[in-house]
């Protein structure tokens, strides 16, 4: 063998398609599907090896592209409430991070208006706020005597206090800012 040239991809890391084109010291060439266990590829009569790679690279890569479709759709509905979930803490650490610095500062002025932004939109945020509080229900009925890892009953004082602190502010502060 001459020559090789490997084709692999779509993916940077861990590609699920390897391909290529071996040159042999005669100069016949004799394309291939495959890394490790390498299969060649029949060419028509009159085909040249690149036409007869991408052929077959067209069949293959239509079944592959099918799982990984599926499999990746799976994956994304199993990881989106925790997405949810940590845009709603970023973006409460972010209004902590503004009331924190205060408007003086550079950054504290554009962390407050950024965070005063994003909240304005309840359709951005609807979805984490909703994954909050679930978490925070489950977590609740966890604290609860039958199945509490903890024997004091401050984890359940924490957890309605928490409840009870974003509820006034939501109901009675919002009402107040709007007079």
């Amino acid at each position: 063998m001459l020559a090789r040239l490997e084709l692999s991809g779509p993916q940077r890391r861990l590609p699920t398609v390897h391909a290529g084109v071996d040159v042999h010291g005669d100069g016949s060439t004799a394309p291939f599907l495959g890394r490790i266990r390498r299969r060649a590829i029949d060419q028509d009569a009159g085909e040249d090896p690149v036409a007869a790679l991408r052929r077959a690279l067209s069949q293959t890569w239509g079944i592959v592209s099918h799982m990984m479709r599926g499999a990746s759709s799976i994956l994304r509905t199993m990881l989106r409430p925790i997405g949810y979930l940590a845009f709603v803490i970023a973006l409460a650490a972010l209004s902590i991070a503004a009331k924190a610095l205060g408007d003086r500062d550079e950054l504290g002025y554009f962390t407050d208006r950024l965070a005063k932004t994003i909240w304005r939109y309840p359709e951005v945020t609807r979805r984490g706020v909703q994954i909050a509080w679930l978490v925070w229900a489950l977590a609740f009925l966890i604290a609860l005597p039958p199945l509490d890892p903890l024997a004091t009953p401050w984890d359940e004082a924490v957890l309605g206090a928490v409840a009870l602190a974003v509820l006034w502010r939501r109901t009675v502060a919002g009402h107040r800012a709007e007079r």
